[in-house]
Parts: C-alpha cells; sequence; structure tokens
C-alpha cells in the first residue's frame, strides 16, 4: 500500500471526528487491505459494515483487515465474505476494500435511509468525503460495488432547474461522478447483464470538496451484488462471477495491467 494512502486506525480517526462534530455516538469500523495494490487496483466497495453480534457488545471503534475478513480461525461460513474472496481469486490478495459509510448501526436499509432524512444527511455527506479521499487516493482502475444502491457516488444525480441563472446545477451530487454506459466484458451471458460503467468525470459538490478533476477518470465501475438482488431474491448460480470472469474483466481493461495485479 501506498504511504499516501491512510491506513485502517487513521481513517477511524477521521471518521470519529466526524461523528463527534455532529455529536453522536455511534460504533464504526473500517476494513481495509495493507496488501492492496494502490495506483491502479482493484477495489471492491460495500455500504457498511455489519454487526453479526449484539451491537451492544461490540467496541466503538474497530479496525479489521480484508484479508482476514471473516476471521481464518473463526469456522465462521459468512454469506458476504465467503463468496467475494473466492469470485475475487487470484486477484484477492491484493484487491483493496472499504465501506462506503463506516456506522455499524444496522443493516444497509438503514443507510439509505439516513441518506434521505434532512437531519442525518450532512453527517453522511461528511462521512462520505472521507471515503472519497480514500478511494481517490488508491487511484483503482476497476471498482467493484457490491451493492445496488449507486446514488452516493452520484450516478442518480438529476439536473436542477434555476429560473435565476443559466449554470447547470444538479440534486442528488453526493460523491459526484459521471459515467457512461459500457458492454460489459461478459456480454452474451447472464453474467453480462451487470452493470458495467466507465467514470467519465466529476460534478462539484459539497461532499467531494469542490472536485473539478478526479483520479477516477476512465476507471471502470461494476455493480455486482452477489447474494441477493435488489428485491432480496437470491442471485441465481448462472448469474454469480467466478475467478474466471474476474480475470475477463481484469484482461479486457489491459492485458498487460492483468498481470501486475498478480
Amino acid at each position: 500500500m501506498d504511504n499516501n494512502v491512510l491506513s485502517g486506525e487513521q481513517l477511524l480517526d477521521s471518521y470519529e471526528e466526524i461523528i463527534n462534530e455532529f455529536n453522536k455516538d455511534f460504533k464504526f469500523a473500517v476494513i481495509t487491505n495493507n496488501q492492496a495494490i494502490s495506483d491502479g487496483g482493484i477495489l471492491l466497495v460495500g455500504m457498511n459494515p455489519s454487526n453479526r453480534i449484539d451491537i451492544q457488545k461490540i467496541p466503538k471503534r474497530q479496525s479489521f483487515d480484508y484479508l482476514d475478513c471473516p476471521p481464518k480461525d473463526s469456522n465462521i461460513k459468512d454469506d458476504f465474505w465467503d463468496p467475494k474472496h473466492k469470485m475475487m481469486g487470484e486477484y484477492d490478495d491484493h484487491c483493496a476494500y472499504i465501506d462506503l459509510f463506516p456506522l455499524r448501526d444496522g443493516s444497509q436499509k438503514t443507510m439509505v435511509n439516513y441518506m434521505r432524512q434532512e437531519e442525518m444527511r450532512p453527517l453522511m455527506g461528511a462521512l462520505l468525503r472521507i471515503t472519497q479521499d480514500y478511494i481517490e487516493s488508491l487511484h483503482p482502475r476497476l471498482i467493484i460495488f457490491a451493492n445496488t444502491f449507486t446514488a452516493p457516488w452520484g450516478f442518480r444525480m438529476k439536473e436542477k432547474i434555476c429560473e435565476d441563472s443559466t449554470e447547470i446545477k444538479y440534486d442528488n451530487v453526493w460523491m459526484g461522478y459521471t459515467k457512461e454506459n459500457i458492454v460489459s466484458p461478459l456480454a452474451g451471458s447472464k453474467k453480462g447483464t451487470w452493470k458495467f460503467y466507465r467514470i467519465t468525470g466529476i460534478i462539484p459538490s459539497d461532499v467531494n470538496r469542490k472536485r473539478e478533476t478526479t483520479n477516477l477518470q476512465n476507471s471502470f465501475f461494476l455493480q455486482y451484488r452477489q447474494h441477493y438482488n435488489q428485491v432480496h431474491q437470491p442471485v441465481l448460480e448462472d448469474k454469480e462471477l467466478t475467478p474466471a470472469d474476474i480475470r475477463t474483466i481484469v484482461e479486457w481493461i489491459d492485458p498487460e495491467w492483468a498481470k501486475e495485479l498478480l
């Protein structure tokens, strides 16, 4: 990992500062991979760290190693982590990981609800700013987003009509990334129906510190929900991605880059 990329503990400090600034009492966690390739690697992104045990029994703040989720000595079968590690295959050891939000307060649906609540939106935006800074510092060439809710990325922003100005403004910008649809390298099979994008730029926002340029320009983005789909139905086996599928995507992006990842 590049020395310019924050460690898990440094990220925890940054998130904690924001949570305290908003006078909230959340438990929070960070999952990162210290062996990840930065400046042109693969980044796997979740929504928020789960709390698989009683929330009252876990510490206020925790830092976890991606390669030890779930802990290898626990003999726990995990329906999120086990399929992800298996899917990443030969690229797993050097795959970066981060959750968009560090809060352990409930499910992904809770995070979505927080983003929609007027009272919570400023906090969620401030936390997302820290996450975006981290993602920008990683500069991944391929992002795999393990969720269907892409609003935090800016993919659901809409133009806002302003009668008193000719300037184009937007609602729901959040991180502010713009994208173009790309035909999946897996097209021709059911696996090719997972949405595949190229990030084309960024719209300045309060969340992204009014950025006008991004390190993610021309990065590829795969939206992939492995275990359950958007309506919480199990994803059929013929749509589940395998290590061979990830290799196909990586080699389609750049065969020489594929070799550098190993």
